[in-house]
């Protein structure tokens, strides 16, 4: 890959980052109600949903085992409880901008 090196690879890494860090984005907005139609997320439905969302990117089992882990230190998600909606939100927008950083997701 000679046309990225590090310089490069950080630039996108931030432009993808900054893309999905606000949750009152249409686009984030969109994701959190389809999985507000969906109820309770555990973390693993979380993590694969969100990867089917932002397009097939091939990752190692390692990055894939880091985005599970990080999905389940806080548990099932409720989009639809008004009363843990932001909370959602914003673990949804992290595990979005961890997807979008991961070398595999940059590199595909």
């Amino acid at each position: 890959m000679g046309w990225i090196d590090g310089g490069t690879l950080n630039s996108r890494v931030n432009y993808a980052v900054d893309e999905v860090a606000d949750a009152s984005k249409p686009g984030i907005q969109k994701i959190a109600n389809l999985f507000a139609k969906e109820g309770p997320v555990p973390p693993e439905h979380f993590v694969d949903r969100c990867l089917d969302l932002l397009g097939p990117a091939p990752l190692s089992p390692e990055t894939r085992h880091g985005l599970l882990a990080y999905a389940a230190r806080s548990g099932t998600l409720d989009f639809a409880n008004p009363a843990t909606r932001k909370d959602s939100e914003a673990r949804l927008v992290r595990m979005l901008q961890l997807i979008v950083s991961a070398r595999e997701y940059q590199l595909c």
